[in-house]
């Protein structure tokens, strides 16, 4: 087996067993004690788990029986996620007459209403709009701040790693980069040269030599430079006019920018 970012989660969630190695979770292996794990995470998974027949009210009340929560204790807690997720007027509506947002926020109360010690999100706002995504974070962030619990997601939206304490990237199952994020970005420069031409071979070599390795992606190379000044982007400029690139922009995360 070759996990990717979901059959990790499902690894570490006691869901799937690992072919090799261990996994722990809160200092419990998942293949000696899976009922002690999951008793202490929540889990959102890509798709929804929801009754679209049950009304929000019900699908967490489920929760509660679920994890043996007396239902007063069910029902206090309910009701502060509920008016946490601004669900207040959907209490007793179907979960099918929700939209994506609203079911998502469901999805990630439903997840957290046991109070889990670790809350596992699978690409939690996948298929949102902009507006719905930086809502989910923000109840998110919310729940982090009153209960403490440690989250790991998966995402493949750059921008919602950026928060993150650690970030690690998995290829072929194995992890590849790893750190925080503000010194992962420092790492990799200030800057992406793009250039496109109708023969990109015909100046790789010549750019390759000032500004390091090139992906390419058919007629458009792509470079890392190192950190530079403004002279440094002015030779960077007369590289790319030399090479008589069709087309060619650096790209900074700062504000300093050219294309030609």
């Amino acid at each position: 087996m070759v996990p990717g970012k979901s059959t990790s989660i499902h690894m570490l969630s006691s869901l799937v067993q690992p072919s090799e190695g261990v996994a722990s979770v809160c200092g419990i292996d998942t293949r000696v004690d899976p009922v002690a794990v999951r008793q202490r995470i929540g889990l959102v998974f890509q798709d929804s788990a929801l009754d679209r027949q049950l009304s929000v009210w019900e699908n967490l009340r489920f929760s509660g029986l679920l994890y043996d929560l007396p239902l007063p204790e069910t029902r206090e807690r309910a009701e502060h996620l509920i008016r946490l997720f601004g669900l207040e007027e959907k209490r007793d509506k179907p979960v099918g007459s929700l939209s994506g947002g609203q079911r998502r926020a469901l999805d990630i109360a439903r997840g957290v209403l046991h109070r889990p010690e670790v809350l596992f999100l699978d690409e939690p706002t996948i298929g949102l709009d902009l507006p719905s995504r930086r809502r989910i974070w923000r109840f998110i962030a919310q729940l982090r701040a009153e209960t403490g619990m440690t989250v790991l997601l998966t995402t493949h939206y750059l921008e919602e790693a950026a928060d993150c304490d650690r970030v690690a990237f998995i290829r072929g199952g194995r992890i590849v980069l790893s750190g925080e994020p503000a010194a992962l970005v420092g790492d990799l420069g200030d800057d992406i040269v793009e250039v496109s031409a109708d023969q990109p071979d015909a100046v790789r070599a010549e750019l390759e030599a000032v500004l390091g390795p090139a992906r390419v992606e058919f007629e458009t190379l792509s470079f890392r430079p190192p950190q530079h000044d403004a002279a440094r982007l002015a030779a960077l400029t007369e590289s790319l006019a030399r090479a008589s690139a069709a087309w060619w922009c650096v790209v900074p995360t700062s504000t300093m920018s050219s294309c030609g």
